[in-house]
């Protein structure tokens, strides 16, 4: 959240950030929140589609050029109203970040999109050549 508005920041190893927000800031009451990344292909470190929605309305959609591949830190990982590591954002302070509305419920959906047969076997080659 910034400015009462829904936002996103992909933020690549601080070299290169996407952001994308709702022109609007978000009214008073509940209300169900989505963010969804459709990536362009089924390897590591692609390129996708990002997209938010509030109330099933999609409210702003970007670019990620790229993804990290394979490769985070142990400790880092998926934060809810504190970012208490490295900032994704410069938008604002390591430890002083706390998101203070009331978040009821976060679902994380991590199914794969569905994909045709070339596209499920390449995760599987790029895992192999990992390894190799």
């Amino acid at each position: 959240m910034k400015e009462g508005k829904v936002r996103h920041e992909y933020n690549y190893f601080g070299v290169e950030r996407t952001n994308i927000s709702d022109a609007s800031p978000l009214s008073a009451g509940k209300q169900t929140i989505k963010y969804e990344f459709i990536p362009a292909a089924a390897k590591p470190g692609t390129d996708g589609k990002c997209m938010l929605f509030v109330d099933g309305k999609q409210v702003a959609e970007g670019h990620i050029p790229k993804t990290v591949t394979f490769i985070f830190s142990e400790d880092e990982g998926t934060n809810f109203r504190l970012d208490a590591e490295s900032s994704v954002s410069g938008d604002y302070k390591q430890e002083d970040n706390k998101f203070t509305g009331t978040i009821v419920k976060v679902t994380t959906d991590v199914s794969p999109p569905k994909l045709n047969a070339a596209d499920q076997k390449a995760p599987d080659d790029a895992a192999e050549l990992a390894v190799d």
